[in-house]
């Protein structure tokens, strides 16, 4: 794989590469015809970070990039290549089934038919999620179905958009090159936030970016948001400029700097052996400096522009102000008294996430006198938070502190959950995250009144609000563990189908089953004071 540049620069075997006649410098592909913004041949005349990408010789690689920058382009050549000369099947990961099939049909076949040869190379394409090249395969399928990840060997295996996978299949795809001698692993995508998704692959790589001599004093020097000059009066009036000598960098000197000198510089060796390149839209030879000048405006004013900037214009990961618990909010919600007090009020709630232990809080409640609305007016003290083994644990937690109410996860354990519930009919109920639920209503199952439907973000607000506010009082001694499961969670924006915006959180590294445990008793404390549907919380 070291020379895989250099074979698809000289043709080997199919000639799926070829020199271009007019440049020995430039590269064109003779099998693939891409259409705007460069139509043509295929080549790395306005991608060349790609070309050292491709030539790595690396068994993982991590491609950390903003958006539109040619690497999906770069992974499909990848694809092409390895099952037309090296007779591999590939794995090609998406998100959902839903973009698997998209990919299938917006890229893989076109490709297709403007190559006669790619057309022959495939004598089966009729299924979307899989194509066959004579005893080789191109498997396509998303990542939400854990079967559909199933028995699928191959030794390459290249995950698209990793930040919007469910992280938690990931292992089981990295399962299927198991049994292959030396698989290869890409991984592509826009970041999100830290420690999670491709920022955190990246982060245990070599941590490559990409470098150029400057046209004017020829010094090495990168691009970044530092070196975007963002115009007083309007966009229009902006430029990149070089960070050592200060001189503008014009459109066109910037992109034969680029092709001629570029080159990616570690920044430090991987451990692991993982080879990890970066790349921004200030790099891009179609994206113009005024319009990342109006993306830093628009951010100045709106939180999800500043994510969208840093996320897809910049490449980087980002936590948006109050966008997570910190540490010192969790320290300023301590007092004196120990994890495992007994109640001194008769309004106690428990609040259950299953996961391979029950993790479990207890809450006690203080209310306003006048407050109208028993969740603004609703006040938790945390009593006890502790893993225990198996529902006879839970049994015997109940039955110590007599809850008004208890919520439960109801999966992965529904049916041990239902029997939990059932025991104690009208005290438990169990949970499940519905799009169908808006804000912080809740909504009764239309199959059985012991399960309640919520919005997922809407009551995670409910329980982040708590830490930020100091509206909650903690044990002093609290583990490590619950403080890192609540820390663990971020909030994040973006935009529906429809283009509003829309918040989702994300589990950074750790687990979050304490962050849901108390969740849970939100829910069951809205649910005890007979507050089935309530409003929004205030910011």
């Amino acid at each position: 794989m070291a020379d895989l540049v250099k074979k698809l620069t000289l043709g080997i075997a199919s000639g799926l590469m070829r020199k271009s006649i007019t440049s020995p410098s430039k590269w064109s592909c003779k099998y693939r015809v891409m259409g705007k913004p460069h139509p043509g041949p295929w080549s790395f005349t306005w991608h060349p970070w790609l070309k050292p990408m491709l030539d790595s010789d690396a068994l993982d690689n991590v491609g950390m990039k903003s958006a539109q920058m040619g690497f999906t382009e770069a992974m499909l050549n990848f694809t092409f290549f390895q099952i037309d000369i090296n007779g591999e099947s590939v794995l090609y990961l998406m998100p959902t089934a839903d973009s698997a099939s998209d990919f299938s049909t917006s890229r893989f076949d076109p490709a297709l038919e403007a190559s006669p040869h790619l057309n022959n190379l495939f004598n089966s394409v009729k299924n979307v999620g899989l194509k066959r090249a004579g005893t080789a395969s191109l498997y396509v399928r998303g990542t939400r179905s854990k079967t559909k990840l199933k028995e699928i060997p191959a030794r390459i295996i290249i995950f698209d958009e990793l930040d919007e996978m469910v992280q938690a299949n990931l292992p089981l795809a990295y399962e299927r090159a198991s049994g292959q001698e030396d698989p290869i692993k890409w991984k592509i995508s826009t970041p999100t936030i830290n420690d999670f998704g491709i920022s955190n692959e990246f982060e245990s790589s070599t941590k490559e970016h990409y470098f150029f001599k400057c046209p004017h004093c020829s010094r090495h020097i990168e691009l970044t948001i530092d070196e975007l000059h963002v115009g007083d009066a309007t966009p229009e009036t902006s430029w990149y400029f070089c960070p050592s000598c200060k001189t503008i960098i014009e459109r066109e000197e910037k992109r034969q700097a680029l092709f001629d000198t570029g080159k990616f510089v570690k920044s430090c060796d991987s451990a692991q052996g993982i080879r990890g390149f970066h790349i921004n839209q200030m790099y891009s030879y179609t994206i113009k400096p005024e319009q990342l000048a109006l993306s830093c405006i628009k951010a100045k004013n709106s939180l999800v522009e500043e994510q969208e900037l840093n996320n897809s214009k910049l490449g980087l990961s980002f936590v948006m102000k109050g966008g997570q618990v910190t540490q010192k909010e969790i320290d300023d919600c301590k007092s004196e008294f120990l994890n495992g007090e007994e109640a001194t009020s008769t309004f106690v709630t428990v609040g259950i996430d299953v996961g391979s232990m029950l993790h479990c809080a207890v809450y006690q409640w203080e209310f306003d006198q006048n407050g109208l609305d028993p969740v603004l007016s609703a006040h938790p003290r945390l009593l006890k938070a502790i893993d225990l083994p198996n529902f006879i644990d839970a049994e015997k937690l109940i039955e110590s502190y007599r809850p008004k109410c208890f919520v439960i996860d109801c999966n992965p354990e529904r049916r041990m959950a239902k029997e939990l519930c059932d025991k104690y009919f009208g005290l438990g109920y169990m949970c499940n995250f519905s799009n169908n639920a808006k804000n912080i209503d809740i909504k009764p199952s239309i199959d059985t009144d012991r399960l309640m439907n919520i919005d997922r973000s809407s009551w995670l607000d409910v329980v982040m609000r708590r830490f930020h506010k100091q509206d909650i009082i903690l044990p002093g001694d609290i583990s490590s563990d619950y403080e890192k499961h609540v820390k663990s969670l971020v909030k994040i924006l973006e935009r529906d189908a429809n283009n509003n915006v829309v918040a989702k959180y994300l589990t950074r590294g750790n687990d979050d089953h304490y962050a849901f445990s108390s969740l849970y008793n939100e829910v069951a404390m809205a649910i005890g004071t007979g507050s089935q549907v309530v409003k929004d919380i205030p910011a």
